[in-house]
């Protein structure tokens, strides 16, 4: 066929004239047909002839060219949709092109123009074949789809993509009884629903986000809560699924591939509904006492004292609860993304505002058939078998992204439950082995002292203890700095007493440490004959972890109130000229000292400063 044959097709398609659909009326079926079949199958003519068949409006203005169209789509093995119905021919035919087309170019222009005839496909009594052409149009066109394209058809939309995602994920992964899983997985993973999924929770994620912006709260959990409910069913029921199952390693990689694909789907929606939430709440939400007319998420007679609650709109709380309990049934896929990182803290800022729904959410995601480890299930567990070690491990996945969450919702829930978090954290302080659940653990202690929690001076000196256990066979030098000097700063908003008390408990573990560098007990008396020998001695080995308890107890400067300041500069004086042994040693505390010293406050920098002037010839810096 000649290049002028194919342009003259090119013209008619393209003309938003009526007088262009005329001509295509005229021409003669079998010969526009063999046409069609001619350039849909050649490489070099394709894009340019589905370009003009997407942009065209010939398809809903002339009827006849629909089942034409259709068949040569067929024939040009563009599309394979065993549906003859002639209303879905054009969406048939558009479905399979982009899939073999220039998508991303060609959807660019037309993507809107198409917003009618999506129309008039949805607002039809669509069958299961007709919505499985629909998902798969807007599943191509997803990149292109902007908001103001889908906002104005979300009702019809809406819809039926819940009822293809709802397909995709079915309400039992693993059948009892199924004689080949992975044959079973492998043919649904290749069904319509599961490959649209991806794109459809996008779509469906733009939406939900403009949904939230401009509807009230009420209908915002009408229209999300449906889809948002289907996650948590289906991330609870295969998760429990899950735990029943010996498979072989061909059957789990498959059956991943499922939890990876619920986790991502959800996570689409959740990010940009989030995102919407955020934007439509107040932007300083009140905080308010507990009273007896505040209605709670969920039935509950009684609060614990001094909880307080917001004016944040119930339905979001609920949403935001759904999103961080779906995340928790799935926490044992141990994935770790910055999308996934924004929706949780997203999340959990939003329910960590109002005191009803943290207490809420903290025991919705309490897994209590987890039991504290001990030393006996440590040893058991390493020589259990693969599958009672990979339940374990999802039973500390789990138990981690539990701490995780109340270290954010901590400063929002009363003394009562922080006491109950603390005793359930606790047993992990002392399991290192497990890193992730031991830091999680360190971490719920950290968020209480950090919060000036009423339970400070209650657990200051026992953690004080743990810390100095820890260090530095299992934190590093960071994390054990950071720890103490939180815990001092919390002390001293209780009580100097309380922050001398742990500044000493510091400076005994540093004499502990001198006294096994040197070889020799303070506590002995020296002759003159041992005191004119240990002049001709060299000087102690000051080993790393000396070094980084000397730093840290130079660090607590800012967290002192004045009446303490005196006395702990004097011991950092010593610190830094009686014990180093080299220059490099003594300028490194130097540095830290000068540094800790630019951090007081203004009711004892005059005093730091003074010191420091008086001082710092004698560090020889």
């Amino acid at each position: 066929m000649s290049d002028a044959t194919f342009t003259s097709l090119l013209s008619l398609l393209s003309s938003p004239h009526p007088s262009a659909i005329s001509h295509l009326s005229l021409l003669p079926p079998q010969t526009l047909h063999t046409s069609l079949v001619y350039y849909l199958g050649q490489k070099s003519t394709r894009s340019l002839l589905l370009q003009a068949l997407l942009s065209s409006t010939s398809l809903a203005a002339l009827p006849s060219l629909s089942p034409l169209l259709f068949s040569a789509a067929k024939t040009a093995q563009i599309t394979s949709l065993p549906s003859t119905e002639p209303s879905l021919v054009s969406l048939s035919l558009l479905s399979g092109a982009l899939a073999a087309a220039d998508t991303r170019r060609s959807t660019r222009r037309v993507a809107p123009a198409w917003g009618t005839h999506i129309d008039a496909l949805v607002e039809q009594q669509l069958g299961q074949e007709e919505k499985d052409a629909v998902a798969q149009l807007l599943a191509s066109l997803a990149p292109q789809l902007q908001e103001d394209v889908l906002t104005p058809r979300s009702a019809a939309l809406t819809a039926l993509m819940e009822d293809v995602i709802t397909r995709a994920l079915p309400e039992v992964l693993i059948p009892k009884g199924e004689q080949d899983l992975l044959k079973h997985l492998s043919a649904y993973r290749s069904e319509a629903p599961f490959i649209h999924l991806g794109p459809i929770s996008n779509l469906l994620s733009t939406i939900y986000a403009a949904q939230a912006r401009s509807l009230s709260p009420d209908e915002t959990y009408a229209h999300v809560s449906p889809l948002l409910s289907l996650f948590l069913e289906r991330a609870e029921a295969w998760s429990r699924e899950w735990e029943d199952q010996t498979l072989d390693e061909a059957s789990r990689t498959e059956v991943f591939v499922y939890f990876k694909s619920l986790l991502f789907s959800a996570l689409l929606v959740h990010d940009s509904l989030l995102d919407g939430l955020l934007d439509a709440i107040p932007a300083q939400p009140l905080v308010l006492p507990l009273s007896a007319a505040t209605p709670a998420l969920t039935p509950q007679p009684d609060y614990p004292p001094g909880l307080m609650t917001s004016n944040l709109p119930v339905p979001y709380l609920q949403l935001s609860q759904t999103v961080l309990r779906t995340h928790a049934a799935l926490s044992w896929l141990e994935v770790s993304t910055q999308a996934l990182d924004r929706v949780l803290f997203a999340a959990l800022d939003l329910v960590a505002r109002d005191g009803i729904a943290a207490l809420e959410l903290t025991d919705m995601l309490w897994p209590g058939h987890l039991a504290a480890p001990t030393a006996t299930a440590a040893g058991k567990e390493r020589e259990s078998s693969s599958k009672e070690k990979d339940q374990e491990k999802r039973r500390l996945a789990r138990l981690t992204f539990y701490f995780d969450a109340v270290e954010q919702l901590l400063p929002s829930l009363p003394p009562t439950t922080q006491r109950q978090l603390l005793g359930q954290a606790e047993p992990y302080l002392h399991t290192p082995d497990w890193k992730q659940t031991y830091e999680a653990a360190h971490s719920v202690f950290l968020a209480t002292f950090a919060s000036q929690s009423q339970l400070c001076a209650e657990v200051a000196p026992y953690y004080a203890g743990v810390l100095l256990n820890a260090f530095d066979a299992h934190i590093s030098e960071e994390q054990f700095e950071l720890g103490y000097v939180t815990l001092v700063e919390a002390a001293s908003a209780t009580s100097d007493a309380l922050a001398l008390l742990l500044c000493d408990d510091l400076r005994s573990a540093i004499e502990q440490e001198e006294e096994a560098a040197s070889g020799k007990s303070t506590g002995d008396a020296l002759t003159a004959a041992d005191d004119n020998q240990a002049l001709s001695e060299p000087a102690m080995h000051v080993t790393p972890r000396l070094q980084a308890l000397r730093s840290t107890h130079i660090a607590l400067l800012p967290a002192l109130h004045l009446v303490l300041l005196h006395t702990h500069l004097a011991h950092i004086r010593a610190h830094i000229l009686d014990s180093p042994p080299t220059k490099e040693l003594r300028e490194a505390l130097a540095e830290k000292t000068f540094e800790a010293l630019g951090k007081l406050d203004a009711a004892t920098r005059d005093a730091g400063a003074m010191w420091w002037t008086r001082e710092r010839e004698a560090f020889g810096v």
